[in-house]
């Protein structure tokens, strides 16, 4: 059994550490047992060459989720280590995170993503498109444990087939496919979908659910969600209510509110807005949510 837990995604996440006794991120994990083969660490963006080191030394594995910083970077400094995790020998595969923050479950895109803002960091060349195309496939198996099963067509192994559609002219000329795949590749040009030998889409129709009656009740459910929460969305636009709790803000504009008051963790929730909800670490390491209506954060 795997663990996937967050980690060296905010620079501040080693107050949360400390709000837990533990000496550091990866010091929590490991006096819990819990940092070794089997775990997966989301993000790793804020990560030094010695985090990189213990990860490795660990057999610990990465899930790299670049658009989701990216969207909402909030004053972060630090970025994906990748020279440093690639050298150390970390499995790394691609994620999207909460891909609902912004509307993407595309992981061609993804890739595609990684690329340029590694370039935009590092330099140019920071990635192969082979070792993008690796990521997507059998190094995404190996950081689930399941490179044994799927990632590569083997004998042996399940027959998980896409097959993509690079006969239209967006695609022409063709060649380095690799790159091409990376860099211009959508989920729309997935023409058939086989799952350990079962084939789920063909010829871009749907087989395996009844697409119809999904929508039907998503947008039903979606209009229910508006009313519970008083939520505005239209075509044109999407605004949350003013005096809901969960409006988004600068995870570093809390973050400063809770340094300056001694405070583990405080959870991002409104822009302007009175009211924050707050995790308090305890001494006994426990830790309890606390709504309380707290003055607006000055943004400087």
């Amino acid at each position: 059994m795997l663990l996937h837990t967050h980690a060296f995604n905010v620079p501040y996440g080693a107050v949360v550490a400390r709000g837990t006794h533990g000496n550091d991120r990866l010091g929590t994990l490991e006096d819990l047992g819990l940092l070794d083969d089997r775990t997966v660490i989301a993000h790793c963006t804020s990560a030094n060459a010695d985090d990189v080191r213990r990860i490795a030394d660990a057999g610990a594995s990465v899930a790299h989720c670049a658009s989701i910083f990216s969207y909402y970077r909030a004053e972060q400094r630090d970025w994906y280590p990748v020279e440093s995790l690639r050298d150390a020998g970390v499995p790394i595969g691609l994620g999207m995170d909460d891909p609902g923050w912004f509307e993407s479950w595309d992981l061609f895109r993804e890739a595609s993503r990684a690329r340029l803002l590694a370039n935009y960091e590092y330099g140019a060349h920071q990635y192969h498109s082979r070792d993008l195309l690796r990521m997507l496939t059998i190094d995404g198996a190996r950081t689930l444990g399941l490179d044994d099963r799927v990632g590569s067509l083997e004998v042996g192994k399940r027959a998980d087939v896409l097959l993509l559609d690079v006969d239209s002219p967006t695609h022409q000329p063709l060649y380095n496919l690799p790159a091409s795949i990376v860099n211009a590749v959508t989920a729309g040009d997935v023409e058939t979908v086989v799952v350990d030998g079962e084939i789920l889409v063909h010829d871009r129709e749907v087989r395996s659910m009844d697409v119809s009656s999904v929508i039907t009740v998503a947008c039903q459910e979606f209009d229910r969600f508006l009313q519970a929460t008083g939520w505005d969305a239209t075509l044109g636009s999407c605004r949350p209510p003013e005096s809901s709790l969960w409006r988004r803000v600068s995870p570093a504009v809390i973050a400063r509110y809770a340094r300056q008051r001694s405070v583990g963790l405080v959870r991002p929730c409104a822009r302007n807005c009175d009211r924050v909800a707050v995790i308090l670490f305890t001494s006994a390491g426990r830790y309890c949510l606390l709504r309380s209506t707290v003055r607006r954060v000055a943004c400087d």
